[in-house]
């Protein structure tokens, strides 16, 4: 009785009937339990086997497969909620927690009075459906965010990252304004994450490696109502990975956040971008994009596929108290002579600095350089970068945040040299940077860690104009930078950087060759993405044949340095989820390469290692790679 009355309660709540599905009411027990009998069941399997080929027919005769889509609808859903179902049970979880869009509420847990809110804050809490917002750096975008999808009220929300630091951090954040049982995170080393974050709350290894676990299954099965993922997640669907039904039912109707798109090479942005497109167009979807600057192709595809001009953008008023940066372009090379005589000069009075270049061997090199030198002046210094083990990278970042986190009120000289690692999730905010040269939108990210609030006179940054080769290998094609390079010489020099003006400066490098080999890029992707993955989607079966496509499109590849093998087996003994954070996250080109030159030892399966290399590994400067290895 009780089942009788929910599920037409749940078909409402859920607004199934505008999705094309319905629900027969549930038979009276004594002709239910006929349907038990085996005549009854094959009767059944040879509907549903009719019915799968129905689908198969309306799919192979349509001239357009994707305008069939609403169709198949139904039986997507009624799958998805299937397998959710099954697996929900069978992890007997506690009755799914709502979420809870009170802006107020949002407000007070954030300690951020209505009256303080800027006006694309109270725009964005007032807009419905999909938008756009431009806002700089630093001015509250996370919380306008959660402002606009308070005003969407949705049964799910995605928070969308490209980066797992990022990501871990949003988890933070989120558990913060919501609580732990409203938020989940799905990643791939999310397990490792949330036995961080437990630890730091003085759980036991022992309790923090099995609620760690029970909390990355349950992101895992649509527990959770807000969830921190990557846009990798949403691909799963689109590659049809076994269960890709529960994604797509998952998705129908959900709100999604998307921070940091231009994060994404043209290749895997069309990926992404078709993907929206998708749950726009068929499960009803809805989206809020959010940058501090959106190339003109990004916005005017974004525009196209949301079906919106809906544009919240800080006023201008804003963009004149966010002048924070003094431009200065330089002549050669950062690392020559002249460029560090620049960075010990700026050390030497007083200043924290950060040094931000393009490849891992050269912030090493670089280091090798500056380090003993800030030794000797007693003066603190950090290296960041992508070689470094999850443990020792989590303790640097640690370490620069306490030195130069926001908000610090001891201001002490430091040097941080990084790569372009710190362009995310670290709030920073250091006083001057020197740079190599890079594309317009990551040097914006890198003028964002100093001088990030603004409570200080313009911090000059210099950006260093000379391109080497591992500049031009990292920043493919190198025209982008050339353009980039180009527009600023445009600048007077020891110009205050206007933001307001930046997405005129974007515009500029987005044309002629940049523009073109862009669009060539993402439309051949694009086109290519939507042939072959969302026109043959069929409800009840998957495609193993796509699953290497997907996971070709992860470029690293975990290894463990040999020197810590006997710490790692010692580890894995007492805490397994800890011993993952002795791996190193290298380029699969790079493993390939150690694989040849024979620095890969043989797998031991029995041990159940991860790939170990005969690498050069120190907690200080990283892994050390070959020259030709290392970019």
């Amino acid at each position: 009785r009780a089942l009788g009355t929910l599920l037409p309660r749940w078909w409402q709540e859920m607004d199934w009937a505008a999705l094309g599905v319905t629900v027969p009411p549930l038979l009276p027990w004594a002709q239910a339990r006929e349907t038990l009998r085996p005549q009854v069941i094959r009767a059944q399997l040879r509907q549903v086997a009719t019915l799968l080929a129905t689908w198969e027919d309306i799919l192979y005769d349509a001239p357009d497969p994707l305008a069939e889509a609403a169709r198949l609808r139904p039986g997507v859903l009624l799958r998805g909620y299937l397998v959710q179902s099954d697996h929900l049970g069978s992890a007997e979880v506690e009755p799914l927690p709502r979420p809870t869009w009170d802006g107020q509420a949002l407000l007070r847990a954030a300690n951020i009075p209505a009256t303080a809110l800027y006006a694309h804050q109270r725009q964005a809490a007032q807009t419905p459906g999909h938008a756009l917002l431009i806002a700089p750096t630093g001015s509250g975008k996370t919380e306008a965010a959660l402002l606009w999808a308070a005003r969407q009220r949705p049964a799910r929300l995605f928070y969308t990252l490209p980066y797992q630091a990022s990501m871990n951090a949003m988890y933070g954040r989120l558990s913060r304004l919501f609580d732990t049982e409203r938020v989940g995170l799905l990643h791939g080393r999310s397990t490792l994450a949330l036995y961080r974050f437990l630890m730091a709350q003085e759980y036991t290894p022992d309790a923090a490696t099995a609620t760690a676990r029970a909390l990355r299954n349950k992101a895992g099965l649509a527990y959770y109502p807000v969830r921190v993922f990557s846009p990798y997640q949403m691909l799963k669907a689109a590659f049809q990975l076994k269960g890709y039904e529960a994604l797509l039912a998952d998705f129908a109707r959900a709100a999604f956040v998307f921070d940091e798109i231009h994060a994404y090479e043209p290749h895997r942005l069309a990926m992404i971008l078709e993907t929206v497109g998708y749950l726009v167009r068929h499960y009803e979807a809805c989206f809020l994009f959010m940058s501090a600057t959106f190339p003109r192709p990004i916005r005017e595809r974004l525009q196209h596929l949301l079906g919106t001009e809906a544009l919240i953008r800080a006023d201008a008023a804003l963009y004149r108290h966010f002048r924070r940066h003094r431009l200065h372009l330089a002549e050669g090379d950062l690392a020559a002579p002249e460029g560090l005589r620049r960075i010990r000069e700026a050390i030497a009075a007083g200043q924290q600095v950060l040094v931000v270049v393009n490849t891992v061997r050269k912030a090493q090199e670089l280091w090798a350089v500056l380090h003993p030198w800030a030794e000797e002046q007693g003066i603190e210094a950090h290296l960041l970068h992508s070689r470094f083990t999850g443990q020792d990278r989590l303790s640097k970042e640690q370490a620069i945040l306490d030195a130069a986190g926001l908000n610090q009120t001891e201001r002490r000289p430091l040097l941080v040299v990084a790569t372009q690692v710190v362009e995310v999730s670290l709030n920073l905010d250091l006083d001057v940077l020197f740079t190599d040269p890079a594309p317009l939108e990551a040097l914006l990210q890198r003028f964002g860690r100093v001088n990030r609030l603004g409570k200080r006179p313009p911090a000059d940054v210099f950006v260093f104009q000379e391109m080497d080769d591992g500049t031009r290998r990292v920043y493919r094609p190198a025209v982008q930078v050339e353009r980039t390079l180009e527009v600023l010489r445009e600048a007077p020099a020891g110009l205050v950087v206007d933001e307001a003006r930046i997405q005129d400066w974007l515009d500029a490098v987005y044309t002629g060759e940049v523009l073109t080999a862009w669009e060539e890029a993402y439309e051949q992707s694009a086109a290519e993405f939507r042939h072959n993955f969302f026109a043959d989607l069929l409800p009840f079966r998957g495609n193993p044949a796509l699953a290497d496509q997907f996971h070709r499109l992860f470029d690293s590849v975990e290894v463990l340095p040999e020197g810590l093998m006997g710490t790692w087996e010692a580890l894995r003994a007492e805490q397994p989820i800890a011993a993952d954070a002795l791996l190193v996250p290298i380029r699969w080109y790079q493993y390939q390469h150690l694989l040849a030159r024979g620095l890969v030892l043989p797998p031991d399966k029995s041990a159940d290692l991860p790939p170990v290399v005969r690498v050069p590994y120190d907690g200080e400067k990283g892994m050390s790679l070959r020259e030709d290895d290392a970019y």
